[in-house]
């Protein structure tokens, strides 16, 4: 393909400085025992992005390229009522009661993932919004944003249009993320060709071993 909607689709030479982002792969959106799985909204093809989640930040620690977790988080006040979940909660009212608490065993990386070299909270889809994460790109000196995780149509998709709208160059690790709806999945990063470098686990590994 050679144009998006009379766009021409991102393209990317090189990495230059770059940092890897882990988009939600916690607990509670994925493990049978988190706040998703108990309330019934369990994703399907999960499990399969997350040898290529784990491999792409093995090899980005491996090259000397910072990885950063961002960890969706519900606030909550003194009785443990939530007071940021919006429109997530609009959608999941389970999350008024429970789920993401910052802290908490749900909040945290699913075992299965290494540490990342920075986390942050975010209490909304992009990990941009009420976080610190623009100061920690900018003080990394970034000048590209390897986006993995879940889910593509939301925390994904928010935080890629924010990396771009703030001059970064932004890939996809195509293989390494996912969302409930495939037919979503597909639709948004089809959307998003005129942003981003879309690009596999293998094609990121090559790019980061050449840094």
């Amino acid at each position: 393909m050679t144009e998006t909607g009379g766009y021409l689709p991102a393209k990317l030479d090189k990495l230059g400085r770059a940092a890897v982002l882990v988009v939600d792969m916690l607990n509670d959106f994925a493990h049978p025992e988190g706040a998703y799985a108990r309330h019934g909204a369990v994703c399907d093809s999960f499990e399969a992005i997350v040898p290529n989640v784990r491999f792409v930040m093995e090899r980005a620690q491996l090259a000397g390229v910072t990885t950063i977790s961002a960890h969706q988080v519900v606030y909550q006040d003194g009785a443990g009522r939530s007071i940021t979940g919006g429109g997530m909660q609009a959608t999941r009212p389970w999350l008024a009661e429970e789920g993401f608490r910052p802290g908490s065993w749900g909040s945290e990386l699913i075992e299965a993932l290494p540490r990342a070299v920075i986390r942050i909270d975010k209490p909304r889809a992009s990990a941009f919004l009420y976080t610190p994460l623009d100061a920690i790109l900018k003080g990394l000196g970034t000048e590209t944003v390897v986006i993995v995780g879940c889910y593509t149509n939301q925390c994904v998709v928010s935080t890629a249009r924010d990396a771009w709208a703030r001059d970064l160059n932004v890939v996809i690790v195509t293989d390494a993320v996912t969302a409930f709806d495939r037919r979503l999945h597909y639709a948004t990063l089809e959307s998003l060709r005129p942003l981003t470098v879309q690009l596999t686990t293998a094609e990121v590994a090559g790019l980061l071993s050449a840094e």
